[in-house]
């Protein structure tokens, strides 16, 4: 039964928002700066942003100076925002999607609480915030948080507005159809793609067809076009060919073909996307099963868990079909599927012949889980010898595994001593505890494991830019994306064939002088002062083409070699 507002019960949504929050505020917002960025995404984005702030352009993103026009700017805008307010770092670039990691938990809960009851709104929101995969999200700096937001408050605000009247339903809508416009300026068409395919399955599976004359449909795509048209076509004025480039060859040929190389096996997608809620993930699905054992009913009279069962399942499924696979994709999922979870938790708590075993099973499961954890990083020195071979600080690492064994153990035993009660909050409960004991160790270990990073290379090199400004830098037939973030700097690019500059390559002339082949670099190594950063496995290469000007030796990574074309520039 729906919940409505009223003066009794506003209150406890006051109290209940404002714990919300403050413990996922606190959760989420004290772990974002543990870590430097994870390339390329993060440190692209963070770029980007830190351009716009630089060169107080706005309107066409730039990466390395170049037009980077693959994803609309409204990301990037929030990340600038916060770079002119706090100071540009990676830290502060997170802050965005932190915020909006716990937007996103309390829309859950005002949505859960609205359409079922209180209990159900709070459990969803203990599962959101503690997932997996929103959680790792939360920690990043990646457009797909501010996606999920929007679709989520777009789906909901529809919802919510199918069932009031007058002028409240119709600014639902247009708050709905406003979202979905805000979405496409963030991601694109699939800001008003998944919308229209889960409404419409919806529709066909009710065959409620009368919904169509309820949506508002001329006066909503009025308010969805104000939001998401301007900037396409100010853009298209501004960079000639943008649409077709944007539309055809960023929209539909990433879908239909491997032009990216983000293929991933249909099975290993579909196995992420349901391992992305965990430590849910078992007792979600007897939560799905409760609501299909209802059959016909679940069409009839369960419109919402109908309609949260149709929102993962085809964004899921969409994915699976692309040659585009990347898991922060899966995302929206996780808002659906914890409020099914939610509810199915609070009835088990209402009435435990419902499912007090189905609890229990899944908490058993998870806690033999975190043992298996457990013994994986107990084990490390010998089971992931390799890994720990190719970190910068194998002690650490070892260091990180033995840490976040100890803490797989001790959700384990919550497991397991929560299964001696016979109360569906104990188990809750453990799992709860479990998770976020596990989330903020790794949120703590996962640095040394970091090995793609080149923030220590920049930081080395930072000061000898200063002493020697007239000197150039460049990156030799490799481009991590995080390297003039951290540097703060423009870099040569030299011999990259890669998605991220098919635009500028094609239309933007001006950037060409610095995505260079290598014939032009090699004519700048002879006659300019020049840091290049080197894989380390492409050095010896590099070294017999460099000829008589030996490459000097000023830092290194595991991964990374940076290296100088004169003494000086060492001093």
């Amino acid at each position: 039964m729906k919940q409505a507002f009223s003066l009794h019960s506003s209150r406890s949504w006051l109290i209940d928002s404002c714990w919300i929050i403050f413990l996922v505020g606190v959760f989420y917002f004290s772990l974002i700066g543990l870590r430097a960025f994870t390339t390329p995404d993060e440190g692209r984005y963070a770029e980007i942003a830190r351009e716009m702030v630089v060169s107080g352009h706005y309107l066409i993103p730039t990466l390395d100076f170049a037009h980077y026009l693959q994803k609309p700017p409204l990301y990037y805008w929030l990340v600038a925002g916060a770079f002119k307010l706090f100071g540009i770092s990676d830290t502060v670039a997170r802050v965005p999607n932190a915020f909006l990691a716990v937007l996103g938990v309390l829309l859950s809960y005002y949505f859960a609480r609205y359409s079922y009851n209180r209990r159900t709104g709070l459990l969803t929101a203990g599962i959101i915030a503690t997932s997996l995969l929103y959680f790792v999200m939360g920690q990043s700096n990646t457009v797909d948080m501010l996606l999920s937001i929007l679709l989520a408050g777009c789906l909901y605000s529809f919802l919510w507005g199918l069932g009031q009247q007058g002028w409240r339903k119709r600014l639902a809508l247009w708050l709905s159809y406003g979202l979905a416009g805000l979405a496409v300026l963030d991601k694109g068409l699939i800001g008003i793609v998944f919308p229209m395919m889960f409404i419409g399955t919806w529709i066909i599976l009710r065959w409620d067809w009368g919904l169509l004359k309820r949506m508002h449909i001329p006066s909503g795509v009025i308010v969805f076009l104000l939001v998401a048209a301007p900037w396409h076509l100010l853009v298209e004025l501004k960079a000639p060919g943008f649409l077709h480039y944007y539309f055809i060859e960023q929209q539909y040929e990433r879908y239909l073909t491997d032009v990216t190389h983000h293929v991933m096996p249909t099975w290993e997608y579909l196995s992420i996307a349901y391992f992305s809620i965990f430590p849910w993930m078992i007792v979600f699905l007897f939560s799905v099963y409760s609501l299909l054992k209802q059959g016909k009913k679940l069409i009839s009279s369960e419109a919402t868990a109908l309609f949260l069962l149709i929102w993962p399942l085809e964004l899921v499924l969409f994915f699976a079909f692309s040659y585009s696979k990347l898991i922060p994709y899966l995302l929206p999922i996780i808002a659906p599927m914890a409020i099914i979870t939610g509810r199915f938790i609070d009835q088990v708590w209402r009435d435990k012949a419902m499912g007090l075993k189905a609890m229990k099973i899944s908490v058993g499961l998870v806690g033999f889980i975190f043992l298996v954890i457990a013994v994986i990083g107990f084990n490390g020195e010998h089971w992931l010898a390799s890994t720990l071979a190719a970190l910068d600080s194998p002690k650490q690492g070892l260091t990180a595994l033995h840490s976040l064994a100890w803490a797989s153990i001790a959700a384990a035993i919550f497991c397991l001593i929560s299964l001696f009660f016979k109360k569906v909050k104990i188990q809750y409960g453990a799992l709860f505890l479990a998770s976020l004991l596990v989330l903020t160790n790794l949120a703590y270990g996962i640095n040394p494991f970091n090995t793609r990073t080149t923030k220590a290379i920049a930081e080395t090199v930072k000061p000898l830019l200063k002493q020697h400004p007239t000197a150039k830098v460049a990156t030799y037939h490799i481009y991590p994306q995080d390297f003039p973030f951290y540097l703060r700097h423009q870099v040569m690019v030299v011999n990259w064939h890669s998605d991220e500059f098919l635009y500028s390559l094609k239309y933007d002339r001006a950037s060409w002088q610095w995505l260079i082949k290598s014939n032009v670099f090699w004519q700048k190594w002879r006659t300019q002062p020049l840091y290049v950063l080197v894989l380390r496995d492409n050095l010896q290469g590099f070294i017999s083409q460099a000829g008589k000007i030996k490459p000097i030796l000023i830092t290194s990574t595991k991964r990374y070699v940076l290296v100088a074309n004169q003494k000086v520039l060492t001093k």
